[in-house]
Formats: structure tokens, sequence, C-alpha cells
């Protein structure tokens, strides 16, 4: 039936509990009215978009977790999920074995996000998404005064929300587990679904298809919409927790498309992820340089299949002991190819590199390196110092910064 202009259209429009003066009020006008404020809030949380708004770190309970024990900490932050909860919670160590002893939930808000489920490492090894989602619980007994000539069936005094955990396996084959030097890289790229997330060859009619392992384990039904995904941990039987990476699965508030056909080109998805790659690998060559002893003779490609579309590596020299050595690690050919760019010219390289893909690594030419400098006088540009790192890029930059040179 066809509506008319000004005519008010109700069908999905909030119910919310009309007070006045004399009005009965009973447990369900109350609750119908919590309802509607909830609802509101959620409308809102999808405007806003879904991820992480803050903290929520994750990491290793570094003296507590053991390989038969493996715990987790996450710090305090704030999420929200795809329905438009917010998900929030204080500093938690998590034990990621077997379940706890669950507390008897009533139906309420978050009925939809119950769902049965084993909670640890009741598999084999592997890698795993830990996911936060919403739950509620009811607490304490209130006073009933037998109004209504009904028994009260739950006369809980609260309706707490809170949260829980639970850890959802990524289903890999064989190969990608046995290489271990790449292990982080390919699962975290997998994550960001570099190979499916290009363009079609041909973008019309538009679509909206799904890309990564995240969507595939949504469309698994592993995950669903009330789970807000903290990070990738992958775990083994001779090491425990091998690794804990945030980033492959963690993700900033993204909007959600007004164009959902479109979102490849025009969407605030993809730019997020590619600030998600950014930090992936910082967070990555951080853990190498503080780990492993050899990491000067280090090849890029030895550990990596992709790089982001930008990023910063340490160099070692006079200034840094725990570096890379840039021939090695970049190759001499793509080494000898460095520019020079100031330090202040590093946000518009990087903003720019938000909007092109990955570097594929079995193509030396998709590298450009830029040597970083300050300059200490405006007004001799000779006068300049090195800074002990430098910054790539692709090279597929559509102009790269005004001002790098060729010294």
């Amino acid at each position: 039936m066809s509506r008319t202009l000004l005519e008010p259209i109700l069908d999905h429009g909030i119910r919310s509990t009309h007070f006045f003066n004399g009005r009965l009020l009973s447990g369900e006008d109350l609750a119908r009215e919590q309802a509607a404020n909830r609802d509101a809030r959620r409308r809102l949380g999808q405007a806003i978009g879904e991820g992480v708004a803050y903290g929520l770190e994750v990491d290793v309970a570094h003296g507590v977790s053991t390989i038969d024990h493996p715990v987790v900490t996450i710090e305090q932050g704030a999420a929200i999920n795809r329905k438009g909860d917010v998900v929030a919670v204080g500093k938690t160590e998590l034990s990621l074995v077997g379940g706890g002893t669950e507390p008897p939930s009533a139906a309420g808000a978050f009925t939809e996000c119950e769902r049965p489920t084993s909670a640890g490492f009741t598999v084999d090894e592997g890698a795993y998404v830990l996911v936060m989602s919403p739950a509620e619980v009811r607490e304490g007994r209130a006073p009933v005064s037998g109004l209504g000539n009904v028994t009260a069936s739950c006369n809980a005094r609260y309706a707490v929300e809170g949260v829980r955990f639970r850890l959802v396996e990524m289903r890999l084959s064989k190969d990608v587990l046995e290489d271990a030097d790449r292990l982080r890289n390919r699962l975290a790229y997998r994550c960001f679904g570099t190979t499916a997330a290009r363009l079609p060859e041909n973008p019309f009619p538009p679509r909206a298809t799904p890309y990564g392992a995240i969507d595939e384990l949504r469309d698994a039904e592993d995950l669903s919409d009330c789970d807000v995904p903290l990070a990738l941990i992958v775990w083994t039987k001779e090491r425990g927790i091998d690794f804990v990476d945030t980033w492959p699965v963690r993700r900033r508030l993204s909007r959600r498309s007004v164009a959902p056909a479109w979102d490849m080109l025009l969407g605030d998805r993809r730019t997020s992820e590619a600030e998600a790659m950014m930090l992936q690998f910082q967070d990555q060559i951080e853990e190498i340089v503080a780990n492993d002893r050899r990491h000067v003779e280090i090849e890029a490609k030895a550990r990596f299949e992709f790089l982001p579309p930008a990023g910063l590596v340490p160099i070692a020299g006079e200034r840094v002991q725990r570096g890379f050595s840039g021939g090695t690690f970049f190759g001499e050919e793509t080494w000898k190819r460095k520019v020079n760019i100031e330090s202040n010219q590093l946000r518009e390289l990087f903003q720019q590199a938000l909007g092109h893909e990955p570097i594929d690594l079995s193509w030396p030419q998709a590298i450009q390196v830029y040597q970083v400098f300050d300059r200490v006088d405006p007004k001799a540009r000779e006068q300049t110092t090195e800074r002990p790192y430098v910054a790539f890029a692709t090279t597929a930059l559509i102009s790269p910064p005004t001002g790098s040179d060729t010294r």
C-alpha cells in the first residue's frame, strides 16, 4: 500500500510508554520503556559504526600464562557491535582453557546473543579469534507486593549488563600452519582479505561481496552480529600461546556505508583495514626486534608475504643498535633506489597510502624506500639530521609527497 506525503509512518517506530498523571503503571509498562531506550541507543550505535572505541588491547598474561594454562589480559575499554550495543569491560585476566561456571541468565535485552559454544581450547592446536559479546544476568532479590493478582515469576532486583568472551576457531589448511616464519603475516592478510578484496574487473552493476576470514566466519555463523573480534591467538601444544596479534581482527569504529555496493571504492571499511595493516606491521616489527637476536640479518620476504601500503622500519647503526640492515631487509636493489623525505611529510605519505592495497613482496619493484630527514635550518637545506629509521610505501602512490628528492 502506497503512503502519502505528510502521513506518519510508524511501522519501525520506537514505542515508548506514555506517562500521564493518574495512569496505573505495571512492570510490563516500565520494561517496555527500558526496551525503547535500549532500541534508541542501538540505533545510535549502528549510526556511529562497529568496532573498538578505545582500549581492549589483548596480550599474554606474562608471569601467569603457561603452556598448559594459557592466560591473556584484556585492558579496560569499550566497543560497539554490529547490532549497535555498546560493550564495555574493565581490565580482565582471562583463562583460555575450558569454560567457567556460567551464571543463570533470564530472557532479557541480549537473549539473541546467548549462544551455546565451547569456550576454550577444546580442539586441536591452531588459530582462534577472541571475541567479546554482551551478556545479561539477573542479580539479587526484590520484594514483591502481590499487586496484579499474579505471582511474580522473576523478582530479581537488578538486570546487570556485562560481557562474555569466547574463542572461535579459524579453519586453516596444514600448509599455512607449517610455514612458521610467515604464519603471523599470512594469517593477518587472510583476515584483511588481501586477494579477495580487489575491485571486480567490471564494477557495473556494483555489488557488495564479503571477503576476508572474518566475513567467512560470519557466513558460517561462527560469528554473530553480537560479537566484537578483539585478537587473533595462535596456540600450540608445545609452546602454548605462540603469539597474540590484535590488528588482523581488531578495527577502530567504522561507519556503515550509505552505498554498500560501492564500499570498496568509497566506504570506510577498507580505510580502517589499511590502518590496521600498518599497525599490525609495526607491532610485528617491534616484536621481531625485541625477541629475535638475529633480526639484523632478516630479509622481509622471509617473514612477510605482504607489507602494508606504508610503514616504518628501524635501521641499525651508530644511533640504533636494535634495528634492521636496510640492504638486507628490503634487498640491495630496492635499498639503492631510496629517496629522501622530510619527517614532516610522513603524515602526507601515510594518508595517501591508506587508499592503496598492500605490497605483494613477490614483486620487488613495488616498494619505494624513503630516507627520513629533519631540516635543522630552514634557510639551509644542507643542514639536516638523518632519522634512525626509514619509511616505505607502495610505488603505486599516484603522487609521492612533494619535496622528496634523490640525493
